[in-house]
């Protein structure tokens, strides 16, 4: 639990991590672990008995075996790819066979399946995990070498057990950045003998993230304490599952009403986000004397800070509906910032109007303080 609490946190740090004999047995199903964010999500592997999985298979694998991987992966990073390719063959069938034939006493239901799901992946891990990770980082749209990579790691599928299919179409649903945009050609990927099964489960994926979309939206609308800065990341996440990766243009037919519903929806809630931190940003900075001109300085650092934060919260509401009145509310809160008599009537010192900038952009900086005889006083 206190790893789930850091692991986005984590993700955003990035620090090297060295690649271990437990983090190496657990790259094939990797993919399929329950996410904090998503533990419901179909034909998830839970977290729970990992680490018992870990040294079960530690434990069982020949002495030499275990020192020769150790070897291969000494001083070796987590996302070393070559060192991941050349040591895990010489684990991950054995380490199939005995998850697969483990049975301990007061095993769960729940916790069997996550067992024989985590060794079955590991059992034909050689084979899929250089075609998964040819996925990833997550893909906002599959392009043909990535469709022909996803045909291959479907047609696994053809031999092994009943959930087999459900694992591997989850793992490539969770390399995609918008689930929804890749299901139809995962249809067509699949081989003709797996399609009638395939199809209610993308269905039930589908509906799935649907709920799980939307879960998050409510979340952005009652979390109000939450940080500008997660408030902001938030949002942009929900534009690149809602709308597609900024800078790309969508690929794919117009949304139908029920996502258009819910891009309008969050749009508003980052509005409503944006307008109340706005206040805030665009406070003017108090008066200081000389000797305090080191907090000064802090303070204008921080409020560039969030003034950047928020900026990235207007474009993620753009991004989800372009008639968000994201432009409105910034030019009239910045008209309030640099009007001397709605400022105490102070000039507009070189501070404010760097803040004018990074919230409006160059063109209504230029347009608000410009210099003609109305703006004499300003920067």
């Amino acid at each position: 639990p206190a790893l789930a609490a850091m692991r986005p946190r984590l993700r955003q740090l990035r620090p090297k991590r060295p690649l271990t004999l437990p983090r190496l047995l657990t790259v094939p199903f990797e993919a399929a672990l329950a996410r904090g964010s998503d533990q419901d999500w179909p034909f998830s592997i839970g977290r729970g008995r990992l680490g018992d999985w870990h040294r079960l298979i530690i434990e069982g694998l020949p002495p030499n075996t275990g020192q020769a991987t150790k070897a291969l992966i000494e001083g070796r990073a987590a996302d070393d790819e070559p060192a991941i390719l050349e040591a895990g063959p010489l684990v991950w069938p054995a380490a199939a066979e005995l998850l697969a034939a483990d049975c301990p006493p007061g095993e769960k239901p729940e916790e069997r399946t996550d067992r024989l799901r985590a060794a079955d992946l590991l059992g034909i891990a050689v084979e899929l995990v250089p075609l998964h990770r040819r996925l990833l980082p997550p893909r906002d749209a599959f392009d043909a070498e990535d469709k022909e990579t996803a045909r291959a790691i479907l047609a696994l599928a053809e031999a092994g057990p009943p959930d087999r299919l459900g694992l591997l179409t989850g793992m490539l649903l969770r390399a995609a950045v918008r689930p929804a945009a890749v299901v139809p050609s995962l249809l067509d990927l699949a081989p003709a003998s797996l399609r009638p099964g395939l199809r209610p489960l993308l269905d039930q994926f589908a509906a799935h993230h649907q709920a799980l979309i939307e879960q998050r939206v409510t979340d952005a609308a009652t979390a109000e304490e939450r940080p500008l800065e997660e408030v902001a990341d938030a949002f942009w996440r929900l534009a690149d599952e809602l709308v597609g990766p900024a800078g790309r243009a969508a690929a794919e037919a117009p949304p139908d009403s029920a996502s258009k519903a819910l891009r309008q929806r969050a749009a508003g809630i980052a509005g409503e986000r944006y307008a109340a931190a706005m206040t805030s940003v665009v406070a003017p900075l108090p008066e200081t004397s000389a000797a305090a001109e080191a907090a000064r300085v802090a303070a204008v650092k921080a409020r560039e800070a969030d003034a950047r934060r928020l900026a990235r919260l207007g474009r993620a509401a753009r991004r989800l509906d372009p008639e968000t009145p994201i432009e409105r509310l910034t030019e009239s809160a910045l008209r309030r910032l640099v009007d001397p008599a709605a400022a105490l009537d102070r000039a507009i010192d070189v501070d404010d109007a760097r803040l004018v900038e990074i919230l409006g952009g160059p063109d209504l900086a230029w347009q608000l303080l410009r210099p003609n005889p109305g703006n004499a006083r300003r920067a």
